[in-house]
């Protein structure tokens, strides 16, 4: 194998490495479909091939072209570069202005799993939108789960309806958590003290997510939607970690 640059900084250097990369990996095409499907000449076709082929990461079988192991592993991180993009392109501003470092890094480096996300903001006409939004998803939902920084007051009454609900808190709202209704509003819900620096709720059928703005403030007036499966088995694998980093509720009050 040559030497010099990782295969991956290699092939996207150039476009049409990448691309030829990314098609070999998906349908193990002919040199002639590669042609005729790719845009680009003839002539850099060919040496795209040849630097590919020399870099170890295809090689030719039968007059078709296919990934070695090295080579499927370096067309994946592409197209997992390609859905992070699409993460961004959902609102560069929102990226831009969030602290995406509030997520632990073993899932902040899955974010491609939010790639069919969407951002919903409150407007200056419509400033109960996102509230509404997130009521109208719990309304819907049979199972329910929470991680917030914050406490409301509300949150016996938007988990009322709910078959199955967990909450994990922020330790840094305990005071507020003292504080709360006795008088069994709460009831059927699970509640565990953790650390927690984003908003995250589960259901059914969606993810709703908040990060913290990068001043460290809590964005009340925007929401990250998505309902897709690979959000969703992203969303709660993200929850579980981070309830079984947390303790009950009892528990944390009784070590105080």
């Amino acid at each position: 194998m040559q030497s010099g640059r990782s295969g991956i900084e290699y092939v996207l250097d150039s476009g049409v490495r990448t691309e030829l990369l990314v098609a070999i990996a998906r349908n193990e095409p002919s040199t002639a479909t590669l042609l005729e499907e790719t845009d680009a000449s003839q002539s850099a076709v060919y040496s795209a091939l040849g630097d590919l082929e020399g870099r170890d990461l295809v090689d030719s079988v039968d007059e078709r072209w296919r990934v070695t192991g090295r080579g499927r592993i370096v067309a994946d991180l592409i197209g997992t570069i390609d859905r992070i993009e699409d993460v961004f392109a959902a609102d560069d501003r929102y990226w831009n202005n969030h602290d995406a470092g509030a997520i632990p890094r073993e899932f902040r480096i899955r974010l491609a799993a939010l790639s069919e996300c969407r951002i919903e903001r409150a407007t200056e006409t419509d400033p109960g939108r996102v509230k509404r939004l997130i009521g109208d998803r719990l309304d819907a939902a049979e199972e329910v789960w929470i991680a917030t920084p914050i406490y409301d007051p509300g949150f016996a009454e938007k988990l009322a309806g709910v078959e199955r609900a967990r909450l994990l808190f922020d330790e840094a709202v305990v005071t507020d958590l003292d504080k709360r209704p006795s008088d069994g509003a709460m009831e059927g819900v699970t509640v565990r003290i953790g650390s927690v620096e984003f908003a995250l709720t589960v259901t059914d059928e969606c993810l709703l997510a908040s990060l913290p703005e990068c001043d460290g403030g809590y964005d009340a007036r925007t929401e990250i939607v998505a309902e897709d499966e690979r959000a969703l088995d992203w969303a709660t694998e993200l929850f579980e970690h981070c309830w079984s980093e947390s303790v009950p509720v009892e528990e944390f009050f009784t070590g105080r």
